[in-house]
């Protein structure tokens, strides 16, 4: 009992918060499914989203592509992909992959009653179009994001 009790204990201060200013491991991420660091914990997409990383180990993007609405909803979240993040950023600029070719969109900030979240405070951003009524969105790059008071730019991921 004791040495389980250990165990657990061990595993909650390994893990810790959403605390994104942790020591970072040595691990490959298939940023196209939920990850898993080796060390315990996985990381799930909440919405039933694809998550991708920022910087390193930083925060996560979860990127939602409702096809039949063409609407791609971004879900900023913490380190561990547990707890929403709200930003500054009213809007940023990305390249989606539709069928070999970039086109570049805006996605734009959301306010949400449910959450108390406001443009300009807020973890929630959208695009929408005709053009995003198709399954062949397949990459994503976000030029740039601003995290945590932090400037990212590049965030790659793939979403197929």
């Amino acid at each position: 009992m004791r040495l389980l009790l250990l165990t657990i204990l061990a595993l909650l201060v390994a893990c810790g918060g959403d605390d994104h200013n942790h020591e970072h491991h040595d691990h490959d991420h298939d940023h196209s499914h939920d990850h898993d660091h080796g060390h315990g914990h996985a990381h799930h997409a909440s919405h039933g989203g694809v998550l991708i990383e920022v910087g390193e180990h930083e925060a996560n993007l979860e990127v939602v592509h409702d096809a039949e609405a063409g609407v791609i909803t971004i879900y900023v979240s913490g380190a561990h992909a547990e707890k929403p993040v709200r930003i500054k950023d009213e809007k940023f600029p990305a390249l989606l992959q539709i069928k070999k070719e970039d086109v570049g969109v805006v996605f734009e900030a959301q306010a949400s009653a449910l959450s108390q979240e406001t443009v300009g405070d807020t973890s929630i951003f959208k695009t929408e179009g005709e053009f995003l009524k198709t399954e062949d969105v397949t990459h994503i790059t976000v030029d740039k994001i601003n995290i945590y008071g932090k400037t990212f730019t590049d965030i790659k991921g793939k979403l197929k």
